[in-house]
């Protein structure tokens, strides 16, 4: 799905890291702890998404 992303701009290849980074730190955290991390993770990856979808609208 980001793939489709790539090659457009500088800032939104490193909102794409960021959000890579984030969402393999809290799937190793998810994985390791109880699923009270789920919804923190689960927001975290929206809000994430949501800055690369307003970066390539802007």
């Amino acid at each position: 799905m980001l793939d489709q992303f790539k090659g457009k701009s500088e800032t939104i290849a490193q909102a794409i890291d960021d959000f890579l980074l984030d969402l393999m730190t809290f799937l190793f955290v998810v994985e390791a702890t109880h699923e009270r991390f789920h919804n923190p993770a689960r927001r975290l990856a929206r809000v994430r998404m949501s800055r690369i979808r307003l970066l390539l609208t802007g």
